[in-house]
């Protein structure tokens, strides 16, 4: 039995060994990102293989990632952290006020941060932190709250450029149409001979989706104004109770984003509703017949199951994804929601 005293100088030596861990682990995960390691693996990026890895959240990923970078970038500042004269956790915060626009100024001034940091607690940090942040980047826009809005500027090129935000609803059903003309873009590329496949992914998604966009215009200036529009699909999965008026349950839009009770309802008015049954856990229940490609109510079943891919270290959306067989359709494979993911 250990009295008081003892208690509080083993919780300080625990605390000097996990910080000694954590700046290790700050050094590797560097390395490691310089290296892009996390490819070998089929990984996505380094985020996605942490978290699928190292058992952390994405947020907790993304701060590791970051704050490795921004260490491994001021050499003054990581031999600080290697040393143990500046504490993790005062790192995570000098490198949370570092961004594209600041990077240089960090490194210019890491020696007045590190000696700042030496002497005040994490809190007060934090608020120096920030102090230098403002006068570092004394452009930066003031953070406000998100409130939907699109900006449209035309530069001096003739170049269109877009920024904005949309509300949950609004931008489910714009990711929507989006995704579906984009698909409708590439397979008509593939199609007619065109190589998809020698452009990164990452740049032919950003080139498809821009010019999926340009296609939605077209599309919406050529409609006959005496048609109704067509209606977006959309996924919303709701309970029964709630469709019918009975509970007010908020409903998950399938690739992200919740809808209020009375927005589910209004959104049902004019939109056709597909049921899809569990079992008393919630385990969906086998929809399709035994058939080499996945049927619409299997892939629909998919997508709520697994909410997107499930390969270890990928965090794709479900509209980027295929229904793929775990035994392969040429070993005996059933087409059915066990053997499909």
């Amino acid at each position: 039995m250990v009295d008081d005293d003892e208690l509080s100088a083993l919780l300080r030596e625990v605390s000097v060994e996990v910080d000694r861990a954590e700046a290790r682990r700050l050094a590797v995960v560097a390395e490691w990102d310089r290296r892009q390691a996390w490819a070998n693996d089929g990984a996505y990026n380094g985020r996605c293989w942490l978290a699928a890895e190292c058992t952390l959240s994405r947020a907790e990923a993304s701060s590791i990632l970051k704050t490795a970078r921004v260490v491994a970038s001021a050499p003054v500042v990581a031999e600080a952290v290697a040393s143990g004269a500046l504490p993790v956790a005062k790192a995570e915060v000098l490198a949370s006020v570092v961004t594209s626009r600041t990077e240089e100024a960090f490194v210019r001034d890491q020696e007045v941060l590190l000696e700042a940091a030496s002497r005040l607690a994490v809190d007060e940090v934090r608020k120096a932190a920030r102090w230098w942040q403002r006068l570092a980047d004394q452009d930066g826009a003031e953070p406000q709250e998100p409130e939907p809005q699109l900006r449209c500027t035309v530069a001096g090129d003739g170049t269109t450029h877009l920024a904005g935000n949309l509300g949950v609803e609004g931008g489910a059903v714009f990711r929507s149409v989006l995704s579906q003309i984009a698909d409708q873009l590439w397979r008509a590329r593939r199609a007619g001979g065109d190589d998809v496949n020698e452009t990164p992914p990452v740049c032919m998604a950003g080139r498809l989706r821009a010019d999926a966009l340009e296609e939605m215009a077209r599309r919406a200036s050529a409609a006959d104004p005496s048609r109704t529009a067509a209606r977006p699909l959309i996924s919303v999965i709701v309970d029964l109770p709630t469709l019918e008026g009975r509970a007010g349950h908020p409903a998950a839009v399938d690739d992200g984003g919740i809808l209020s009770a009375a927005d589910v309802r209004r959104l049902a008015c004019d939109a056709q509703i597909a049921r899809l049954l569990t079992g008393p856990d919630g385990t969906v229940l086998d929809l399709g017949r035994t058939a080499r490609t996945a049927s619409p109510d299997q892939w629909r079943a998919l997508r709520l199951r697994d909410g997107g891919c499930t390969w270890p270290g990928c965090d794709r959306p479900a509209g980027w994804c295929q229904a793929h067989h775990i035994v392969w359709w040429e070993d005996d494979g059933l087409t059915d929601l066990s053997n499909l993911t």
